[in-house]
């Protein structure tokens, strides 16, 4: 009787923890910025998590990938680091975080329409009601920080919105014919190569950081990209995408919590309305 239970909460579990460290992915990447651009962060964090997911690669070799799933890892890859990472981080040269913060809120909607038009999906009021509850939530806790911003960086954030929800809706079936582990090792390896076509705009003297930085950047792929990744397919290949893709609403609500314990920053009254 309980075993069953366990076994039907422990998927959301595993895509809650997600969430919860890519929203402490903030506070992390926070101190390595005092060094390192966002651009660069990103670039070497998914360089680290090739490196790491690599051996797995090369010992599952004989597992039967046809170019076709090679093609749509590698598209998996390119919306999921470089695309949504880019949009997202030349957007904040036109409007602030915060706001950013509540466009990426609009995420679990995006999830939930995405896998009707891809997965085929019959959408669901209680899902959609729930998706629009959640980025209504991510709204309550940055509105006060907010401004409107620029057109250009308010359209940069949406749009990647859509990638992540077209991404997670391609992971979604990529796991229903391989394991956790292979669809995320395949994916972060084509997010690190489609990233090396913007290459020549990376800082690659990696002399130029102290240990502290790359400590940081280390602590982020471990915590972020490997983790955080296998946890959320993990979730994600016994969840439909629609019900996963809520649980994104944690993610900016778990970066203020734990930059509110961990470097001191307000908690507004916004913040206290969002989390209920």
């Amino acid at each position: 009787m309980i075993q069953p239970i366990i076994q039907r909460i422990i998927p959301f579990c595993m895509l809650a923890s997600a969430c919860i460290l890519w929203g402490s992915s903030f506070v992390i990447a926070k101190n390595a910025m005092k060094e390192m651009s966002a651009f660069d962060i990103s670039f070497w964090r998914s360089a680290m998590a090739c490196v790491i997911f690599l051996p797995f690669i090369i010992r599952n070799s004989k597992v039967n990938i046809t170019k076709k799933d090679l093609l749509h890892f590698l598209l998996i890859g390119a919306l999921t680091v470089p695309v949504t990472y880019l949009l997202q981080f030349c957007a904040l040269h036109y409007i602030n975080a915060a706001t950013a913060a509540i466009l990426i809120g609009v995420e679990p909607i995006t999830i939930a329409f995405a896998a009707t038009i891809i997965l085929g999906v019959k959408l669901q009021l209680r899902i959609l009601v729930a998706a629009v509850l959640a980025a209504l939530g991510v709204y309550l806790v940055f509105a006060d920080k907010a401004n409107s911003g620029h057109w250009l960086g308010n359209g940069m954030v949406l749009l990647s919105t859509v990638m992540v929800g077209v991404w997670v809706a391609l992971t979604k079936k990529s796991l229903a014919k391989f394991s956790t582990l292979i669809s995320t090792s395949y994916i972060a390896l084509f997010g690190f190569l489609s990233f090396l076509v913007v290459s020549p705009f990376i800082d690659l003297n990696i002399g130029n950081y102290s240990f502290e930085t790359w400590f940081s950047v280390f602590l982020l792929t471990a915590t972020s990209s490997v983790i955080g990744h296998l946890l959320w397919n993990g979730g994600l290949k016994k969840v439909d995408a629609g019900q996963a893709g809520v649980f994104l609403s944690l993610e900016p609500l778990a970066g203020v919590v734990l930059a509110a314990l961990l470097l001191d920053e307000v908690v507004t009254r916004y913040l206290v309305y969002g989390l209920y």
